[in-house]
């Protein structure tokens, strides 16, 4: 009775409209962003003297403000990769403004006019906000400020890349910083550490990126993007560094990769052998979700109430907004 009425209630219409200006900062997104800033985080918290210890509930005031600013810059990023998102979408105009779509899920320019937020949110209003930041971690400060940069270059020149091989290298290292920030939240070792996790991390995110753009290809009806060539040897690649992520992580006893491998393999392999649309949708979407509760469930269980809130808080809002499930991570088999 209680779902029906948040489902079917026709009272949520008018609600979810007073938590556009939330959503404009994209929050399903976070499950990525801030679950690479926490896996950086883990990094260094396993290789600690306290890495015997699960369940780290050490959170204090220090901890909640550090990570109410990382929440606005993150958040302030989003805007502007959603700006730049929609330049690339051929979407249609009446009378010079963005015609309501409710097939993208934006909500700029569907119900924020994209001049009113570049107007509010721009690189000044970032900049500032992530002041504070520099006093509560100044070396985790460099490396976020280094992720946005790498990010707005990214964004103004992908584009232009003729090589998917080299967008998906620039994609990973702008991951990367993000990832090293929250390393060195932690503690910031030697650069021989660095470069041993950069290696693991890229292990691990160059196959769903690789996944991901296969996915959005095969959904975009762009399949000239990919022969049947490209895609078996994509996958391929693809569940080779998966397993030589299980390889190395188990033998170094390093419990959130070696997991993270064993559990997402057979969806890289059904990607390899059956590759069906689901199967490479499944292959970047579940790692996603994997990662999330392997860092949530075992390491840093208050990042688990942030992930519900925000999991049900999106299906909510989108639901009633967009007619839409969003996010949703359990593929049917007849999708």
């Amino acid at each position: 009775m209680i779902k029906k009425f948040f489902k079917n209630h026709s009272i949520h219409k008018n609600i979810v409209k007073y938590f556009d200006y939330i959503f404009l900062f994209n929050l399903p997104f976070f499950f990525i962003t801030l679950m690479v800033f926490c896996l950086g985080m883990s990094t260094s918290y396993y290789v600690s003297e306290n890495k015997l210890f699960y369940f780290n509930l050490s959170f204090n005031s220090y901890d909640f403000i550090f990570f109410a600013f990382l929440f606005l810059f993150l958040s302030l990023i989003n805007v502007e990769n959603q700006l730049k998102e929609i330049k690339d979408i051929k979407w249609e105009m009446v009378n010079g403004k963005y015609k309501q779509n409710l097939n993208h899920l934006y909500v700029c320019p569907n119900f924020i006019s994209k001049e009113k937020v570049e107007s509010i949110l721009n690189s000044r209003l970032l900049l500032f906000i992530s002041l504070p930041l520099i006093y509560l971690s100044w070396q985790t400060y460099i490396f976020l400020i280094l992720h946005y940069i790498f990010n707005r270059l990214v964004n103004d020149n992908l584009n232009s890349l003729s090589s998917k091989y080299l967008k998906y290298f620039l994609n990973f290292n702008n991951l990367y910083l993000l990832y090293l920030s929250g390393s060195i939240y932690v503690m910031n070792y030697d650069i021989s550490f660095h470069i041993y996790n950069y290696f693991l991390f890229f292990l691990a995110a160059i196959p769903i990126i690789i996944m991901s753009d296969i996915a959005l290809c095969k959904k975009n009806d762009k399949t000239l993007s990919f022969s049947r060539k490209n895609i078996t040897f994509n996958s391929a690649a693809s569940l080779l560094m998966i397993i030589i992520l299980f390889i190395i992580s188990f033998k170094d006893s390093n419990p959130i990769f070696s997991h993270y491998s064993l559990i997402i393999s057979p969806f890289y392999f059904f990607a390899l052998f059956r590759s069906k649309d689901k199967d490479f949708y499944r292959a970047y979407n579940y790692p996603i979700m994997v990662m999330n509760v392997l860092i949530s469930w075992t390491v840093y269980p208050i990042l688990l109430v942030f992930q519900l809130f925000v999991y049900y808080f999106s299906k909510y809002y989108y639901w009633h907004r967009f007619n839409f499930h969003f996010p949703k991570f359990v593929i049917e088999e007849n999708e």
